[in-house]
C-alpha cells in the first residue's frame, strides 16, 4: 500500500471520527480539555487534546449510543461521576470557557457540579431548581439560566477578567461584572457532582478553554451540536388526541385556541409561541399526574379556575408576564386550603414570571417554597396558617436568589409556635417591601448556612407579635433593613453571625431588647427610635466595627449596654423622650 492511499485511509477515518467543526476545536490552542464520551465501553473518557486530562468514569457511570451528539455520559443522581484528575494545566488563573450539552431528568437535590472544581475556583453547576449557575473565584453575583427538563440544552459559562457571562442554546441569557483573578485549587475536576450531590441526567460535549469565547463562536458551537443532536421521530397524528392534536393542527402560523369545556391533557404538550391559549368561562385544561403542560405562548383568561389535576404547567415568562393561584382554584376566602394552588403557580414561573395574589386571605397549610427570581406580589393579600416556615427556598440548603416579595401579610397566627414566617437561608440579591409579618416564633431568618446569605433587602417591612423580629446567624452578609416598624417583640434583632448589616430609620416599639449584637462587624443602625422597652441595645464584646447614628429612646431604661472595645456613637447626647434616669 503506497503512503499516498495511508493517508487517504486515515483522512477517511479521521472525518469520519470528527465533523469540520470537531476538527476546528482541536486546532484552538487555548482548548484545554475536550470530553466527546466517543468511547462507547470501559472506564476511560477520554480527552480529545493532546493534554491528556483523561477522566475515570466512577460508580456506574454509563455510555449511552446515539443519544446526545453521539454517545452521552448517562449518570444516575445517586452516585455516579466522573474524575478528570487535578493536572496543572487545569489550574486556570486568568480567562475561561466552560461549555457542556446536558440533558437533565430532575433537579438534584443539592447543588451539583455540570463540570467544576470549588465555588472558590471555577464551576459551571445545576441545582435543584433546574438553573445552571457559573462560579468564577467564589464571587458574589453568579450568572445564572432556567434550563428546560427532558430535552439537551447547551450551556456555556465565560470569563474574560471582568464580565461573566451565561450562554443558553447560543443565547446570551445572564451577566455580571467581577474583576478578579480565578483562584487555584488543588481538588480534582468532577463532572456531575460536588461534594453533597450527583447530576442525574445525560451529560455530552464538555469542553474547557483558557480564553473567554465570543458570542458568535458560542452560537457556531450551539449550531454545530444541534445540528448532530438525534432527530426526533415523525410525529404520527393519528396518536395524538385532545389538546395534542388542536396544536398540531395549528401547525406554525399564528393562532388563537378556545378552550371552552373541560380538556384533559395525558401526554406531554408543549404550545409554542405562534399560539394564544384563549380561556372562556368554564373552559379547563386538566393535566394528568406526571404530565407537564408547556405554555411557551401568550394566554389569555379570566381570573378562575382554569387549571386542575396533579400534573405541572410551566410557562414562558416571556409571553406570560402575570400568573394567579386562582388559576388553580385558590379561593382567598381564608377556610379553603390554597396552599396547593399557590405551589402550581410559583412552580409554572420557574422562570421568573410574577405571581399575583388579589386581595383576600388565603389559608395555608404548610411551606410555600420560592424558587430561583420567584416575584410574589400581593394587593393586601394574606397568608395565614400555622406552618414550620411561611415562605423559604425548596432546599435550605442549597442557595436561592433573586426573590422580590411586596404586599403581603404573613400571618402565623400564635407566637408560641416554633414557626418562621420568611427563611432566608442562602437566599441572597433579594428584595422585601410593604410586607407585614405577623404570630411566629421568629419572624424573618437570616442563615447562610455553610456558606453565606448575601445583599437582600427590606423596605417598610412591619413586624409584631414574634419572640424575635429579626434573627441574623452564619455569615448574613450585606443585609439592609430601611423605614420598618418592629412592635410588640421579644428580640428585634437577633444578630449572631453577620457583616456589613445595616438598619436605618426604623422603630422598635414594646419589646425586652431592640437590638442584640453578639458577633460581626461593620454594623450600622441610624436614626433608630426605640420606645418601651427594657434594653435599647445590645452589643457583646464579640461585635467590631459598629456604628451608630442618632439613636433615641423614649421609656427604655438601659439604653446602650456596650461591651465591644470599638464602637463608635455618633451624637452621643442622643435625644431621650421620657426615660427615668
Amino acid at each position: 500500500m503506497t503512503i499516498r492511499t495511508l493517508m487517504t485511509v486515515f483522512l477517511i477515518a479521521l472525518n469520519t471520527a470528527f465533523s469540520s467543526a470537531a476538527l476546528d476545536y482541536l486546532g484552538d490552542s487555548d482548548l484545554v480539555a475536550w470530553w466527546t464520551f466517543e468511547a462507547g465501553d470501559g472506564e476511560t473518557a477520554r480527552d480529545r487534546t493532546d493534554n491528556n486530562n483523561n477522566g475515570v468514569l466512577k460508580n456506574g457511570a454509563a455510555w449511552t449510543p446515539d443519544a446526545g451528539i453521539g454517545t452521552a455520559l448517562k449518570l444516575d443522581g445517586v452516585d455516579d461521576y466522573v474524575d478528570c484528575g487535578d493536572a496543572e494545566i487545569l489550574d486556570i488563573s486568568e480567562h475561561i470557557t466552560l461549555e457542556a450539552w446536558i440533558y437533565p431528568y430532575a433537579g438534584p437535590p443539592g447543588e451539583t457540579w455540570i463540570i467544576g472544581k470549588t465555588h472558590s475556583s471555577y464551576a459551571l453547576a445545576f441545582n435543584p431548581n433546574s438553573t445552571a449557575w457559573f462560579y468564577v473565584s467564589g464571587g458574589g453575583n453568579n450568572p445564572r439560566v432556567p434550563v428546560p427538563l427532558g430535552e439537551w440544552s447547551h450551556v456555556v459559562g465565560t470569563y474574560n477578567g471582568s464580565k461573566m457571562r451565561v450562554y443558553l442554546n447560543g443565547e446570551l441569557d445572564a451577566m455580571y461584572s467581577l474583576s478578579e483573578p480565578i483562584k487555584s485549587s488543588g481538588q480534582s475536576l468532577w463532572i456531575g457532582r460536588t461534594r453533597d450531590a450527583y447530576f442525574n441526567g445525560m451529560i455530552d460535549e464538555v469542553r474547557i478553554y483558557r480564553r473567554p469565547l465570543s458570542e458568535r463562536e458560542v452560537r457556531a458551537h450551539y449550531a454545530d451540536g444541534r445540528s448532530r443532536l438525534p432527530k426526533p421521530a415523525p410525529v404520527d397524528r393519528s396518536e395524538l388526541k385532545g389538546l395534542a392534536r388542536q396544536v398540531f393542527d395549528l401547525g406554525d402560523k399564528p393562532a388563537t385556541l378556545k378552550i371552552e369545556s373541560v380538556e384533559s391533557v395525558a401526554t406531554d404538550v408543549k404550545v409554542p409561541a405562534n399560539i394564544c391559549l384563549q380561556f372562556q368561562m368554564g373552559g379547563r385544561l386538566a393535566v394528568a399526574d406526571g404530565v407537564v403542560l408547556t405554555v411557551a405562548g401568550p394566554i389569555q383568561a379570566p381570573l378562575a379556575h382554569i387549571f386542575e389535576g396533579p400534573g405541572r404547567v410551566v410557562f414562558d415568562s416571556r409571553f406570560v408576564k402575570e400568573v394567579y393561584p386562582q388559576w388553580w382554584g385558590a379561593k382567598a376566602d381564608r377556610k379553603t386550603d390554597d396552599t396547593a394552588a399557590i405551589q402550581a403557580a410559583i412552580d409554572a414561573c420557574h422562570q421568573g414570571g410574577r405571581v399575583f395574589l388579589p386581595a383576600g386571605t388565603y389559608a395555608v397549610s404548610r411551606t410555600i417554597k420560592l424558587r430561583n427570581k420567584t416575584r410574589l406580589i400581593g394587593d393586601q393579600a394574606v397568608l395565614r396558617g400555622i406552618v414550620k416556615a411561611m415562605l423559604q427556598a425548596p432546599d435550605p440548603g442549597v442557595r436561592t436568589s433573586g426573590w422580590r416579595i411586596r404586599g403581603l401579610t404573613l400571618n402565623g397566627m400564635d407566637r408560641k409556635s416554633s414557626g418562621v414566617g420568611m427563611d432566608y437561608t442562602k437566599q441572597s440579591y433579594s428584595l422585601v417591601e410593604d410586607v407585614r409579618i405577623r404570630g411566629f416564633d421568629k419572624g424573618i431568618l437570616l442563615d447562610g448556612g455553610n456558606e453565606a446569605s448575601m445583599y437582600n433587602t427590606f423596605r417598610k417591612v412591619s413586624v409584631a407579635a414574634c419572640n424575635t423580629a429579626i434573627e441574623a446567624n452564619n455569615s448574613s452578609i450585606g443585609f439592609g433593613f430601611y423605614d420598618c416598624i418592629i412592635g410588640n417583640i421579644g428580640t428585634a434583632f437577633l444578630i449572631n453571625t453577620t457583616n456589613q448589616f445595616v438598619i436605618s430609620n426604623t422603630t422598635i416599639e414594646g419589646f425586652d431588647t431592640g437590638v442584640d449584637m453578639r458577633r460581626g462587624d461593620t454594623l450600622h443602625l441610624n436614626y433608630l427610635y426605640f420606645a418601651s422597652g427594657k434594653t435599647g441595645i445590645k452589643i457583646a464584646k464579640g461585635v467590631s466595627e459598629c456604628t451608630i447614628l442618632n439613636p433615641r429612646f423614649s421609656q427604655v431604661p438601659e439604653q446602650i449596654v456596650d461591651e465591644a472595645d470599638d464602637t463608635l456613637i455618633l451624637d452621643k447626647e442622643y435625644m431621650d423622650h421620657g426615660t427615668d434616669q
